[in-house]
């Protein structure tokens, strides 16, 4: 599954890109999530992520939720 940020250019130009890094850290941790032990996360580059699931029973449940909530504050 692939996974793009969509509207991150603004993110980095409102917040900073230290902000805009610390957002990208979050994201791949929460995607890192979904596959478990059964998988992995990838950054692609910039704001795309590319998550790989070889567990079927893992990869259908992360089709099922292909949107992750990303909190913007930290914690």
């Amino acid at each position: 599954m692939l996974f793009d940020l969509d509207g991150f250019k603004g993110y980095n130009d409102s917040f900073g890109h230290p902000a805009g890094d610390a957002l990208l850290v979050r994201l791949g941790a929460k995607l890192a999530t979904v596959p478990g032990e059964a998988g992995s996360v990838y950054r692609l580059g910039g704001d795309e992520f590319c998550l790989i699931a070889t567990d079927r029973r893992r990869r259908s449940r992360a089709a099922d939720r292909p949107c992750v909530r990303v909190s913007l504050r930290e914690g």
